[in-house]
């Protein structure tokens, strides 16, 4: 009998990759942090170029009322020596009494001496919803000088409403921190206020990725594997543990959060 020309030997590609947990935390006193050095491992791994981070969030009050704010991945705050923020994706509500902070998501590492990086978008064209889960990447593009600073929602770049940086260059690799907790703000006077949020799929790279490479991670709303992306330096899916799935090894401790079946589709 003559063959069909089918081709038996091959074997079908299977995608190993899946997405099933994330990290739940609940708003009194859950975070996580980097288990070699919170003070420093962040510094270290994105401060001496240009930089991207990406990550999934989910609050179940996204736009808090009045002078609140959400912070949806990580705050740090000092005072030895003057003043030092750090702020990662801090969301500001519209109705904020202060004009300058209306509509507003924040990106900053500020010290003493100056500023890292500093961007300030205006996130009223994004929609953010209650229980919903959006896709929030900052790239910082080392410009001369200075930086540049972008902040996507869902795959769009935010119109920017100020971006400053006042340390030549901008490379913070061996500078400091007094704390860096996520997703909450840690205080070196032994404060600490947390937030309620989910976490998912969060990437670190050492290159301010651009617009084409944003909406690629966020895939219309869906996850997709991050491993081979050029200049991949942290990766963290959060499937069941904090362990870091770049080739640094930097994983999280987990204190109190726990893992849930709710992930962004």
């Amino acid at each position: 009998m003559l063959g069909l020309g089918l081709n038996t030997a091959t074997s079908p590609i299977i995608d190993f990759f899946a997405n099933t947990k994330s990290l739940s935390f609940d708003g009194v006193n859950d975070s996580m942090s980097f288990s070699s050095d919170p003070t420093t491992t962040f510094q270290s791994l994105l401060g001496a170029g240009s930089f991207t981070i990406s990550y999934w969030v989910k609050a179940p009050d996204i736009l808090k009322g009045g002078n609140n704010n959400t912070v949806t991945f990580a705050n740090g705050v000092g005072t030895s020596g003057g003043v030092t923020l750090l702020s990662i994706g801090t969301i500001y509500d519209p109705g904020h009494s202060t004009a300058s902070f209306r509509n507003v998501i924040d990106f900053k590492f500020q010290v003493p001496g100056g500023t890292y990086f500093s961007t300030q978008a205006d996130h009223s064209s994004a929609t953010l919803s209650d229980d919903t889960w959006i896709h929030i990447a900052y790239t910082s593009l080392i410009n001369g000088s200075s930086r540049d600073g972008k902040v996507y929602i869902n795959g769009s770049v935010l119109t920017n409403n100020a971006d400053a940086n006042s340390i030549s260059g901008g490379d913070f690799s061996s500078a400091s921190l007094p704390a860096l907790g996520i997703p909450a703000t840690f205080f070196n006077a032994a404060l600490s206020a947390f937030s309620e949020v989910s976490l998912d799929e969060i990437s670190f790279y050492t290159a301010a990725k651009s617009a084409s490479d944003i909406a690629d991670i966020y895939n219309s709303g869906v996850p997709k594997d991050e491993s081979g992306r050029t200049g991949l330096v942290g990766y963290w899916r959060l499937e069941d543990n904090g362990t870091d799935s770049s080739s640094n090894s930097n994983d999280f401790a987990v204190t109190g959060a726990t893992f849930s079946t709710s992930v962004p589709t």
